[in-house]
């Protein structure tokens, strides 16, 4: 691969962060109320996670380059955060000459339309559908991506979005999840303590102003910071038994599954940098039989 090739390949994420700052209230659906999510979530990752991918990238990219056939693979995104998971992907696969195609599903346009930028960008091959995801019908894919999605449902809309997967999910093909599962009664995440927030906006902020940007916007970025860590999903975390039942309800079946013990996380919705959470499970989801 190219220099060239190798350049277009990374996310312009400065650019795709101040776009998704800009325009998420204009994008977002007031109804969904991710306005805050989406338009705090690309520039923290920028500012203070120094533009880190998602966990699992050797997770995810050794699984997907098993899954391509003649250098080509099919891979839905179930829902994305950002333009995160789109890099992943084409970073596991693109250095060893497999190109993919991608599909993603999301019920808001902001991300949405950052990842049709990057793809402009990138120069890959990108199918977007804004919607409900339990509704997508699609031709069968190779690989599902799922990365810390179905918290994002409540419990009794779950099942719709697992029985997603298994309607578009190739014969051979694989679902490949990572995600924070809890054991026992779940738990809701605390708020942040006040002291603690207080600080961290004021450290975004001079990350922010070291980074260039002027004190009026770096302001803003620690306010839309602020808030994205105070955001709190509601539902109830995914335990481990309600997945393998969801699963097994869809015709779905668990052929691996190993835990990523180290627990750090580079989320931009954590406020501690140094954050150690539950380990994190890497699953590897077929059609049952």
């Amino acid at each position: 691969m190219d220099d060239n090739a190798l350049i277009r390949m990374q996310e312009p994420l400065a650019e795709l962060a101040s776009f998704a700052f800009d325009w998420a209230h204009c994008l977002c659906d007031p109804k969904s109320g991710c306005q805050i999510y989406h338009r705090g979530w690309s520039i923290v990752r920028h500012i203070e996670a120094k533009g880190a991918l998602p966990a699992g990238a050797a997770f995810f990219g050794n699984a997907l380059r098993g899954l391509a056939r003649d250098g080509r693979i099919r891979v839905l995104l179930s829902g994305s955060a950002d333009t995160g998971l789109a890099a992943m992907v084409l970073q596991g696969l693109r250095p060893h000459g497999i190109e993919p195609e991608l599909v993603m599903v999301d019920r808001c346009l902001t991300t949405l339309e950052q990842n049709r930028l990057y793809a402009r960008h990138a120069g890959f091959d990108l199918q977007t559908h804004q919607m409900d995801a339990a509704e997508l019908q699609i031709a069968p894919v190779d690989a599902i991506i799922v990365h810390s999605f179905l918290g994002f449902f409540p419990p009794e809309a779950r099942q719709g979005v697992v029985n997603m997967w298994a309607r578009n999910l190739a014969p051979n093909g694989r679902v490949l999840i990572s995600n924070r599962l809890s054991v026992g009664q779940p738990l809701a995440r605390p708020a942040p303590d006040p002291l603690a927030l207080a600080r961290r906006k004021a450290e975004i902020f001079a990350n922010a102003q070291a980074q260039g940007y002027p004190a009026p916007r770096a302001a803003a970025i620690a306010e839309a910071a602020e808030a994205l860590w105070q955001v709190r999903i509601g539902n109830p975390q995914l335990g481990e038994a309600e997945l393998i039942d969801l699963l097994t309800k869809a015709g779905l079946a668990i052929v691996q599954m190993e835990k990523d013990p180290s627990g750090k996380t580079v989320s931009p919705i954590i406020m501690q940098t140094d954050a150690k959470r539950r380990d994190r499970a890497e699953i590897i989801v077929a059609h049952a039989g």
